[in-house]
């Protein structure tokens, strides 16, 4: 009966042996999976200073957007005023030469006269002309910087939208992979437990 007794003893301590392996297995594998959860909580922190990273560059574009819009409906304006001047010039042109086509009958001096001020009212369109070109060019050139903003604020967009659905897509891959994990490790442990009471 002692010789009974002790060899279901023996049979005891090791079950126990063998439940206080299973449960240190389990304790480390518990601490692994607390150090994953961890590195993800790192990953998402990196992740979120990534997208406020990007949101700072995209607003900081569309303030620079503004203000080219901005610059191009002022130059816009500009244009607007000296096309008004310069018709306004050539209706004065026109009355100057038609008075001189009046006066030339009767003076000849005073023809020479007109003539200078149609030559000087002439150079005056010519530069006005020049300048409204310049004006085109400017407005020409702030709209090719407008749309490559544009662009560069919608390729910019793209690439953001991308990256923060890879993003949460590599989050709740991991965050999958952990609960995977962690209901495993449970569903181990608890096995582990009803065996050794069994045994018990």
């Amino acid at each position: 009966v002692r010789a009974a007794h002790a060899s279901v003893l023996k049979g005891h301590a090791v079950a126990l042996r063998a439940h206080d392996v299973g449960l240190a297995d389990a304790i480390e594998q518990v601490q692994t999976l607390t150090s994953d959860n961890g590195q993800l909580l790192s990953i998402q922190d990196e992740l979120k200073a990534t997208l406020a990273e990007q949101t700072r560059v995209v607003t900081l574009t569309q303030t620079r957007l503004e203000a080219a819009q901005r610059e191009l409906a002022a130059t816009e304006t500009q244009h607007r005023k000296e096309i008004a001047s310069l018709k306004r010039i050539e209706i004065q042109l026109i009355k100057t030469q038609t008075t001189h086509r009046s006066a030339s009958r009767g003076a000849k001096t005073r023809t020479v006269d007109l003539t200078a001020r149609v030559k000087d009212l002439e150079c005056q369109v010519w530069q006005l002309e020049q300048q409204v070109h310049e004006s085109q060019k400017g407005m020409k050139e702030s709209r090719e910087m407008a749309a490559g903003h544009l662009y560069t604020l919608k390729a910019e967009r793209l690439v953001a939208r991308r990256v923060e659905a890879q993003l949460r897509e590599t989050c709740a891959d991991i965050k999958q992979t952990a609960r995977s994990r962690f209901a495993a490790l449970e569903k181990k442990a608890e096995l582990k437990a009803i065996v050794g009471l069994r045994n018990e």
